[in-house]
């Protein structure tokens, strides 16, 4: 669960930093960041951290039943 959880901090922050980075140096040479963009890399942070936190819990089990 901790890996999902830092999994979703570090893209929340990551979307921040962007955010600050268009907003006071990038302005005048990009685009705004589109909401859209913003929703889908958290969802995609989330699915992965999921991803993430399903597979260690099957490599647990799976080592649990072959190590006994």
């Amino acid at each position: 669960m901790l890996s999902l959880f830092l999994t979703i901090l570090v893209g929340i922050f990551w979307e921040i930093y962007e955010w600050l980075l268009w907003r006071y140096i990038l302005k005048r040479r990009f685009e705004k960041p589109q909401k859209k963009d913003t929703t889908d890399d958290l969802i995609k942070d989330f699915l992965g951290g999921l991803s993430a936190f399903a597979i260690s819990q099957l490599v647990q089990i799976i080592l649990k039943l072959f190590s006994s």
